[in-house]
């Protein structure tokens, strides 16, 4: 009985560390987004809120408040110049863009435009990106993931998990 016990106090510890997770809440922008424990922090980061990291794999929230944004919907602001505007800063920073998605969508209930890209890092790495915007209470969020071209499928659950974990929290 005595070493029954014992092995389920074991599995149980390691079933609790495998599933672990992060919890970063913003306060300031209401909105919370989940990273599995062994993924690296980084928070207030420039023009980023928060940023998950594993290994090459990332995916961070970016939140810009701007009067553009005031009352309005993501269906209003993903308007054309929104579009190309994106595609022209993406296209200076990256060679080879070649977008693979662009269209108003839902992201975790949410109205959003997503934007999916892969491009040349450098000259020997292909990135994968895609970028989920939303417009809430005045301010534009983009929670975007990205990794190399070779390492995006291995770590697809992952980036999905965390991405399925973003919610506004106001």
């Amino acid at each position: 009985m005595k070493m029954k016990l014992i092995l389920f106090v074991v599995l149980f510890i390691i079933t609790g560390t495998l599933h672990s997770q992060q919890e970063y809440i913003s306060e300031a922008n209401g909105f919370k987004i989940k990273f599995h424990s062994d993924w690296e922090l980084e928070k207030n980061s420039g023009s980023m809120e928060v940023k998950g990291k594993s290994g090459v794999t990332d995916v961070y929230v970016v939140v810009k408040e701007h009067n553009d944004f005031k009352n309005k919907s993501i269906n209003e602001v993903a308007n054309d110049d929104f579009k190309n505007a994106l595609l022209e800063q993406y296209s200076s920073l990256f060679d080879n863009l070649s977008v693979t998605q662009s269209a108003l969508t839902t992201f975790n209930g949410y109205d959003a435009y997503r934007f999916s890209y892969t491009c040349d890092l450098f000259s020997d790495i292909k990135l994968v990106s895609t970028h989920y915007f939303l417009v809430h209470n005045s301010r534009l969020f983009a929670v975007t993931a990205s990794s190399t071209a070779d390492q995006y499928p291995k770590d697809e659950k992952l980036i999905n998990d965390v991405l399925n974990s973003f919610v506004f929290t106001d």
